[in-house]
């Protein structure tokens, strides 16, 4: 409980740092002029899943959901909430977008205010074990590069990753254990 209440304390300090730096931008009139962009490296797990603390161990939701701003009150007049997946290779394709900017060739990524088809984002962490996954709409897809354990899990019904369906949907595990062994 302590450190679940020191992390709300950083959150809270966080916030009200990013509000004095957003007061002072609106003085000096520097927000108009501005594309603001707020995102977060990882998420943080506190033992929602055994052994899951912090967060470089394991890949699930509590580990890797993030939050992505994108502000600038000319350029997106009203809120714009984008409710599919996105990957951090998206946010330079969405700057240029916002901007009026050309992509870059090779350039990986697709803009979030484009029309779009929806991308898979791969995972990786090698903390303890080689975990390696996906995430496709709602399914979750994890394996384990040390022991090959697989774990599946379909978000919609259940999001907080708590039913293992890999065993009772092996033809699914088996498409993404396809994708991830040749993203690895």
């Amino acid at each position: 409980a302590a450190a679940w209440v020191k992390y709300q304390n950083s959150l809270h300090y966080a916030d009200a740092v990013l509000g004095m730096l957003v007061e002072r931008m609106e003085r000096e009139g520097l927000m108009d002029n501005t594309l603001f962009i707020l995102v977060a490296d990882h998420g943080e797990a506190f033992y929602q899943h055994r052994g899951n603390y912090g967060h470089p161990l394991f890949l699930y939701e509590e580990n890797v959901h993030v939050p992505l701003l994108i502000y600038n009150r000319r350029l997106f007049p009203r809120p714009v909430l984008f409710t599919g997946l996105s990957r951090h290779i998206d946010i330079l394709p969405t700057i240029q977008d916002a901007l009026g900017l050309p992509g870059l060739e090779g350039q990986e990524g697709i803009s979030l205010l484009a029309e779009r088809r929806e991308q898979m984002a791969l995972l990786h962490t090698s903390w303890n074990d080689e975990l390696l996954g996906l995430r496709d709409g709602r399914w979750k897809y994890i394996r384990n590069g040390v022991s090959g354990a697989e774990e599946l899990y379909d978000l919609e019904v259940d999001p907080i990753e708590a039913r293992n369906l890999a065993g009772e949907s092996p033809g699914i595990a088996a498409r993404y254990r396809d994708v991830v062994d040749k993203s690895s």
